[in-house]
């Protein structure tokens, strides 16, 4: 463990700042402490969430994935009338509704894990260069120890740079709108666009909904959580063509998406006010950046999981591009 007192001569920081003790490093920025969680109850840790909250966390989840599941097959129980108004009876042609809906489950996650590290690397790198080179020239510090399976968790890549909740957030509102957009498509260009930004952008919880769960449980409790989670994406294409159905038959439609509309809307609204960020990398960098600012940006802190790590443009092509394989 560091030394809990930074002396003047090594560090250039008064020697009555009190720094936070961390697993190496002597607080300085081309040095900083890197720190971990607080012992195995530290309250920010996801982990230790009260079950209360762990509970309502993997139901946001859960639900949003129903909701994208019920659009991609909800579609189908109102094909007649859109093959009618909007495809011209042209059967084929309405199909591609559902068949772009699902291609933009892989179009999506493959944008979010290239864009967001695009721009993230060149600002970062226009404010810190310097000081990230310096860094890379020491992979791990010696006062270090990150197992294999921590390295991995390290280099998660969608939610890397912004969390779990904002690339939920900024996804699930487009997807929303995208419902409207079909609620009002006239014609075939309009409704297999929006099917289209729906899927790509609706596939946010599908993709990081269950690393949002098994961030909340250690791996002997996750069973009950991942099970509730991994029903819901079945639960839709079962549900889907019978609520379509019915509200075709009923009201129209038109009236489907306007369904969907208002369950994504209600959806966005409790995640907006209650989803909380559960990605251990982010949260460490959160309380690194507070704890430097604690200490009137006189120490300088480090995640663990941000040590060594290359913001380079080209390896984070490379590594996201070659996932799984």
């Amino acid at each position: 463990m560091a030394s809990t007192t930074v002396a003047r001569a090594h560090t250039g920081v008064s020697s009555a700042v009190q720094p936070k003790p961390g697993l190496g490093g002597t607080g300085t920025e081309d040095d900083p402490i890197v720190i971990d969680w607080d012992g195995d109850d530290d309250k920010e840790n996801p982990w230790n969430w009260s079950n209360l909250t762990k509970l309502t966390q993997t139901y946001q989840i859960a639900f949003s994935t129903f909701c994208v599941s019920l659009g991609s097959s909800m579609y189908a129980g109102g094909a007649r009338g859109i093959a009618k108004d909007v495809f011209r009876n042209d059967g084929e042609v309405t199909a591609l509704g559902i068949s772009l809906y699902v291609l933009g489950f892989g179009l999506g996650p493959l944008a979010r894990t290239t864009h967001p590290h695009t721009l993230c690397t060149v600002l970062t790198c226009m404010r810190s260069r310097a000081r990230l080179t310096s860094r890379s020239s020491r992979r791990y510090p010696r006062h270090v120890r990150i197992s294999p399976d921590e390295r991995v968790h390290a280099n998660s890549v969608t939610p890397q740079m912004y969390g779990r909740r904002k690339v939920f957030i900024c996804s699930w509102i487009p997807f929303t709108l995208s419902q409207l957009g079909c609620w009002f498509a006239r014609n075939p260009v309009q409704m297999l666009a929006f099917r289209l930004i729906g899927g790509a952008v609706g596939s946010a919880p599908l993709t990081g909904g269950g690393g949002g769960v098994s961030d909340m449980f250690a791996p002997r409790d996750r069973a009950f959580a991942m099970a509730l989670y991994t029903m819901m994406p079945f639960m839709g294409p079962i549900l889907g063509p019978l609520i379509g159905g019915a509200i075709a038959q009923n009201a129209g439609w038109r009236r489907i998406f306007l369904v969907l509309f208002c369950f994504a809307a209600m959806i966005a609204i409790v995640n907006i006010l209650n989803m909380r960020e559960s990605y251990t990398p982010v949260l460490l960098r959160w309380r690194a950046r507070r704890l430097h600012l604690e200490s009137g940006g006189t120490v300088h802190y480090l995640s663990k999981y941000d040590v060594g790590r290359s913001l380079s443009l080209a390896h984070l092509l490379r590594v996201n591009l070659s996932r799984p394989f």
